[in-house]
């Protein structure tokens, strides 16, 4: 098999594999991200229901984290940095 024949769309590579009572499967990138979007939305939800904690302080978390850990001072993948210039 050549390599453009094993390449897959995107987030269809296989992010991981295990093994469960001796039979091996392989979780997509896609699977994977899915599964940790329902684990986060029904903690969330669990969270909101029992009053522990708001909407609104949950927005306001993602947004700190989002803004002080993940991109500090750094535009989002994609996107134009405002202070580089134009080589072009």
């Amino acid at each position: 098999m050549t390599r453009e024949e094993r390449r897959s769309p995107a987030g269809d590579e296989v992010a991981l594999t295990i093994v469960q009572d001796g039979q091996t499967r392989q979780i997509s990138v896609r699977e994977l991200a899915v599964g940790n979007k329902l684990a986060g939305d029904a903690l969330l939800s669990l969270l909101v229901e029992k009053g522990i904690v708001t909407v609104e302080e949950f927005q306001a978390k993602i947004r700190h984290l989002s803004e002080h850990h993940y991109r500090p001072g750094q535009p989002a993948p994609g996107e134009a940095n405002p202070d580089q210039e134009d080589l072009t």
